[in-house]
């Protein structure tokens, strides 16, 4: 199924045009509006570019976090940016932007006193909030920790019918896609 996904994403040509409506989906809704914190991933070429998103979350002075690999416990933890330089920003394990280290973290379980909005990556979700993540099982195990809505983010063309989960695996409470935002009908 990873390589079926990775493949339907690499043949998307619309990318660009996809990733600006859902930045705009999420940016009109209460639930950006309302949030004061976001927890997002900084996109790899393959995922929705919601940088868009994170450049305005900041403008408004609200508080951004992203993950950072922990390389003593192997596993992610978290790290608020207030910039994407090299002050705040550097390539990290899988050649993915993170912030430094330097840059102080935090471990699950997150218990933030602010409204909190998580923008989750996946190669696939079902409208009932299933995640088909790459299979490391790293963000199923930062999820574990995470207070506020968790909201799968990817392009319409990665929702499935079903996928395989085990009881590890992290339910969304909404799929963003470019077409809409969906409140998932398990939750």
């Amino acid at each position: 199924m990873r390589r079926e996904y990775n493949a339907t994403v690499a043949g998307f040509a619309g990318k660009s045009a996809a990733s600006s409506a859902i930045v705009s989906n999420l940016s009109s809704s209460e639930l950006y509006s309302s949030a004061l914190m976001l927890v997002c991933f900084m996109p790899m070429e393959c995922e929705p570019n919601i940088m868009p998103l994170m450049m305005h979350w900041l403008t408004i002075g609200r508080r951004l976090l992203l993950p950072a690999f922990d390389r003593e416990r192997k596993c992610y933890a978290l790290a608020e940016v207030q910039g994407f330089d090299e002050r705040y920003l550097t390539k990290g394990k899988y050649g993915i932007l993170e912030p430094r280290e330097e840059i102080p973290r935090q471990q699950p379980p997150f218990s933030f006193s602010a409204p909190a909005i998580w923008l989750v990556p996946g190669l696939a979700f079902t409208r009932t909030g299933q995640r088909l993540g790459r299979g490391g099982g790293f963000y199923d195990r930062l999820l574990e920790g995470a207070s506020g809505m968790k909201i799968g983010v990817c392009f319409d063309c990665q929702l499935a019918e079903s996928l395989p989960v085990t009881r590890q695996d992290m339910t969304m409470d909404y799929i963003l896609t470019e077409s809409c935002i969906t409140q998932c009908s398990s939750n």
